[in-house]
């Protein structure tokens, strides 16, 4: 007799290894939907919408007479969990309109009890019902607004693509109301026109999508059913008919802010031989503001932003991060004005041309280095900032951002407490412009981008170290065939940044490009260049719809002066890169699994001189069961190369291979405790180890709280972790120069903590946050005893010119007979510990349509000990509540208004 598993997932990720058996399909297509064979567009279900006398109140009961007049919605199909059939509980949807808004009215019965929960608007819910309503009112096939609500009346609303992508920062204003009722519940929606984009027309037809979620049964049902093996999206989307004489709706929003901050921070005490306190902070600072953001919308399909003097904080706080790369590190945006209507500004596949958080950045320049104490802002100013957006009748999408920052200056005192002043950002304008045009009925786009950035650097010292101007724009398409299950897409970018000698000899020597590297024959570094300008490109081809099959191909290549870090976001340049991969999928449930995948696949990477970066055989697959535990495995293999940026800027050096293997296992979402739990493991031939592991548990002990631990954990050691470069004719080998290196010993720690309460749909706290603990302990010092090598000479014993101080950490070339002076250099204690706690509370009330209040508290400790290195997990973990911390108060409020 065969023992069950103690746990429902045990055995999960076994199962994946075994997931190639056939499934045996148990779905038949229902005889309702349609066939493959069929048009998609001539077999869409129609929904008709009928003009409202007048217009129902909105309170969930749908008892007006003018809900009868419009005809039922209702024959809807499932997608999970059994593919093309009818779905298990009726719905019946009617839609209304009048000159200001449509109205669409939903009965959702339900022989079992609703399953629902409190949230936040926005929020994912996967162990609640929904109801959601998407509108391609441009009828492009490409562009969809979509609207969401459970049974709780929480609310969802998203912009989406054609791609499937969503873009959750679109926060129209609209009314929704739901009722729970005995034979299940009821929902009544009001979406204002003015919310909405559409062509001008007397007679509209829009694309309409109907769909429910039913949790207890994970089912998800559509009124226009699209089986999982044909290309979905809008472009199978219902038509919504009947719509006449519609206007855009009130064409101008107000929503004026004010704002009162108050930080309360530690100020640091004065530095030995300093008898004065800091002039700049008392530890109790006071702020205010004001401003207001205009909405007006000249047609039905076009609107303009625009923000004056704009309140750019955000809320929640970065989580704390330990870089020892020379790359920069990527936060994602969360300020609203630009995370909203982002997805038209993506472009391509490769460096990130728009990267927002650009605009209003911290200063990039500091205090002299004779300060003894500064006062720079935290964020540069934004004067205004303005952005356009739309789509004309013609199928071309338009997107336009415009902002103004101001010239933020850096103060300080020195020793003698004389003030100085210096630029730490000059004013500086921003600009991004995007046109995109739909034909095909959306099965083909093209498109094109472009940026510029223009720095007031005329008089001041920052001409020396920014540059004065940058640009980049190119074209970019997709084409898709076979009734959308194949797609060609590709890009073509260019850049030119210019500035002084000094700036542009740091772009060629920054880490995204090395132009100094000494073995490097295809490019040059040009001390008198005052330009730098290079391009960027990629192809792709994919199948991505069929029964079982799919896959693609990419190729792609960025020049080594391909530069966009002004405002976007880029990390390599010089590469050339081939990917290829297939994927083999199951969608029909099977006797243990509901659904799974394999995806094989190959990447190769080179830079320009031809040096193989990367050569990576990968596979990847993912099981669900039918009691909705999934578990994922993924295993690569990085056979031996090379690498151009482990010297900072020296030879190449060579990569040694290197395995890893990644898992993770989710739980069913729907009980009260769910978790989630993932860990990872690379192991190198050069004796470069990473290990990592994460739990994340979810408790929900009512409907209206939730409280996740996330407990994370990685370590590892580094074989060769750059510490510096030092300059030594007699180093002939590694071309007059030494490159310094030390095995490094790193530990992190880090718990992730939430708790939300939600306390009615319009009403929540959110808390969150994060302890966290690094340390770092370097080894002995190496040099890099050749070029395209692994090999390092350790320091007293391979190399006996170079004397090692161990206590001081101060290395005395000595030249050997050679002539000279004998040289010394330090590397200075480089072992640390970093000790971190961050968190923010945030009581959110939206008072009235469109009108917020924020009360925000953020609290910041942290701590770094250099000269440690060792890891004492309790005394590491007890540190951070042990330090004083930073206290940031803030109360928000908006209104809007629709005059």
């Amino acid at each position: 007799m065969k023992g069950k598993p103690l746990l429902p997932g045990a055995g999960l990720l076994a199962a994946l290894l075994a997931c190639a058996a056939p499934a045996a399909a148990q779905t038949v297509p229902a005889s309702g939907a349609p066939s493959a064979s069929a048009d998609p567009h001539a077999s869409a279900p129609e929904v008709r919408a009928v003009r409202a006398a007048r217009p129902p109140r909105i309170d969930g009961r749908l008892d007006e007479s003018e809900w009868a007049s419009a005809p039922v919605a209702g024959a809807f199909t499932q997608l999970d969990p059994n593919e093309g059939q009818p779905a298990s509980e009726p719905t019946e949807v009617r839609v209304l309109f009048d000159d200001e808004a449509l109205y669409v009215g939903a009965r959702l019965h339900d022989s079992g009890p609703v399953s629902s929960r409190l949230a936040r608007h926005d929020a994912s819910l996967s162990d609640s019902d929904w109801f959601s309503v998407a509108l391609d009112s441009y009828h492009d096939h490409h562009t969809v607004f979509r609207f969401q609500v459970n049974p709780s009346g929480v609310t969802q609303d998203e912009v989406a693509g054609g791609d499937g992508g969503g873009d959750r920062s679109w926060e129209p204003v609209w009314q929704v109301k739901t009722e729970v009722t005995d034979s299940g519940w009821t929902v009544e929606m009001r979406i204002p026109f003015s919310q909405l984009r559409f062509a001008r027309a007397d007679r509209q037809l829009w694309g309409i999508q109907l769909s429910r979620t039913l949790s207890r049964r994970q089912e998800v049902a559509h009124l226009a059913f699209v089986p999982k093996r044909e290309r979905g999206g809008p472009a199978r989307f219902g038509h919504l008919v009947g719509l006449e004489g519609l206007r855009p709706g009130r064409q101008l929003e107000l929503v004026p802010y004010a704002l009162a901050r108050g930080e309360y921070l530690q100020v640091p005490a004065p530095r030995t031989g300093v008898d004065f306190r800091n002039p700049f902070r008392d530890g109790s600072d006071l702020y205010g503001g004001a401003g207001v953001d205009v909405k007006f919308r000249p047609t039905s399909n076009m609107a303009l932003d625009v923000a004056f003097n704009p309140d750019f904080g955000q809320v929640e706080v970065d989580p704390a991060v330990v870089n020892l790369t020379a790359f920069e590190t990527f936060y994602a945006e969360k300020r609203p004005f630009f995370i909203e209507g982002a997805n038209l500004f993506g472009f391509g596949s490769g460096s990130q041309l728009f990267y927002s958080r650009r605009i209003g950045r911290a200063p990039q320049l500091s205090a002299g280095s004779g300060a003894v104490f500064s006062s720079v802002p935290i964020n540069t100013t934004i004067l205004g900032a303005a952005k356009l957006t739309g789509k004309t009748s013609r199928g071309l999408s338009v997107g336009f951002v415009e902002a103004l920052t101001a010239r933020e200056d850096v103060v300080w005192v020195d020793t003698g407490q004389a003030s100085h002043r210096a630029v730490a950002e000059p004013m500086t304008n921003y600009f991004v412009g995007r046109v995109k045009r739909d034909v095909r009925g959306g099965r083909t786009v093209m498109g094109a981008m472009g940026t510029a950035v223009h720095r007031d650097l005329e008089g001041n010292a920052a001409e020396s170290a920014l540059r004065s101007a940058a640009y980049a724009g190119g074209v970019d398409f997709s084409h898709e065939w076979a009734r959308r299950s194949w797609r060609l897409s590709g890009f073509a970018t260019a850049s030119h940044i210019m500035g002084s000698r000094v700036a542009i000899s740091a772009a060629q020597r920054s880490s995204t490009r090395y132009y100094q590297r000494p073995d490097a024959p295809h490019i040059r570094f040009d001390s008198l260049a005052t330009s730098l300008t290079g391009v960027e490109g990629g192809i792709s081809v994919s199948r991505q719809a069929g029964l079982h099959w799919r896959g693609g191909a990419v190729l792609s290549t960025t020049s080594p002066g391909f530069e966009v870090n002004d405002l976007g976001f880029q990390s390599f340049a010089d590469r050339m890169s081939a990917q290829a991969y297939a994927s083999y999928q199951e969608t029909r449930p099977g006797r243990r699994l509901r659904n799974w995948y394999v995806n094989p696949g190959f990447r190769v990477e080179r830079n320009y001189a031809g040096d193989l970066l990367a050569a990576v055989p990968y596979l990847q697959m993912e099981a669900r069961r039918l009691d909705y535990w999934t578990g994922n495995l993924y295993l690569s293999r990085n056979f031996a190369a090379l690498d151009d940026r482990q010297t900072r800027g020296g030879p190449v050096t060579r990569a040694p291979a290197s395995s890893y293997a990644s898992a993770f296992v989710r739980s069913d979402p729907r009980p009260a405790v769910t978790f989630f739990t993932s860990g990872s493991g690379r192991v190198g031939e050069a004796g470069e180890r990473a290990y990592s592991a994460s739990v994340q548990m979810g408790f929900k002990p009512s409907p209206a709280w939730s409280i996740t631990l996330g407990p994370r954990w990685t370590g590892g050691r580094v074989a060769a972790q750059y510490l510096t470069t030092v300059t030594d004719p007699a180093a002939a080998s590694t071309f007059g120069r030494r490159y310094v290196f030390a095995p490094l010993d790193q530990t992190t720690i880090a718990l992730d903590t939430r708790l939300n309460v939600t306390f009615a749909p319009n009403l929540s706290l959110e808390m969150f946050a994060q302890p966290f603990v690094s340390g770092g302990d370097y080894g002995q010092p190496k040099e890099l005893a050749a070029p395209r090598t692994s090999r390092f000479l350790e320091y007293g014993a391979d190399v006996g010119t170079v004397v090692y101080d161990a206590e001081a950490r101060t290395y005395r070339i000595d030249p050997d007979g050679a002539e000279g002076p004998a040289r010394s250099f330090s590397t200075g204690d480089r072992d640390f510990n970093f000790r971190s706690l961050r968190g923010n509370a945030v009581l959110r009330w939206e008072w009235r349509g469109g009108s917020t209040l924020y009360l925000v508290w953020q609290q910041r400790r942290s701590q770094q000990v250099p000269g440690s290195g060792g890891f004492d997990f309790f005394n590491e973990v007890a540190t951070p509540f042990q330090v004083r911390p930073d206290n940031v108060f803030l109360v928000k409020v908006t209104y809007w208004l629709n005059p």
